[in-house]
């Protein structure tokens, strides 16, 4: 439905270059229409409240594809990913530093002063993973039920070994690090001369 044989090829060599390398993250999202959205996405973005300038996109990384909203609420940007049947996987949220909890953001900074020569903090994501039903409630602004999963994603232009790289690094709801993938870019999709 979305996948064309000149991107299965590429996804094919990233994916031997992810198992060669390591642990990195490649990323590519394209916009899509409304009407090649799962129904399962759809009713479930039908639930949310008060949404604005919602867009659809198709993400394919390393690990498969997904299906992505992206909109404004409250003054803050969401994203809720579904897998590509239409089923829920996670509902992310921007945040700022300062809207972070104290202790969490200590730790976090704590780890990536153990980890990096210098660093800079790029952007923080607030993930919550959980039930349908729970997710809707935390998407709509309600109390997070006890359920859910709650982890930052932080992206973080980290210098180690003499070379700045970009990272993304996940840390759970106290702020202890469970990932760390490098963000490596796609330069082209056709071979330059």
């Amino acid at each position: 439905m979305f996948k064309n044989s000149g991107t299965c090829f590429i996804l094919f060599f990233m994916l031997l270059a992810y198992t060669a390398q390591g642990q990195q993250k490649l990323e590519r999202e394209t916009t899509i229409k409304k009407e090649l959205v799962p129904a399962q996405a759809l009713q479930f973005i039908e639930g949310v409240k008060d949404k604005k300038r919602l867009k659809w996109y198709f993400e394919e990384n390393l690990e498969g594809a997904s299906v992505e909203a992206k909109f404004k609420a409250e003054g803050s940007k969401y994203s809720i990913e579904f897998d590509t049947a239409g089923y829920i996987e996670d509902v992310e949220v921007v945040r700022k530093m300062r809207q972070m909890p104290v202790p969490v953001l200590k730790s976090i900074c704590t780890t990536l002063d153990t980890i990096f020569t210098r660093h800079r903090i790029g952007k923080i994501q607030q993930q919550f993973t959980g039930s349908r039903q729970a997710l809707l409630q935390v998407a709509n602004r309600q109390q997070v039920p006890p359920e859910v999963v709650v982890r930052y994603e932080v992206v973080v232009k980290g210098k180690k070994d003499k070379a700045a790289r970009l990272y993304e690094m996940t840390f759970n709801d106290t702020g202890k690090l469970l990932n760390t993938r490098q963000i490596i870019f796609k330069n082209t999709d056709n071979l330059e001369y």
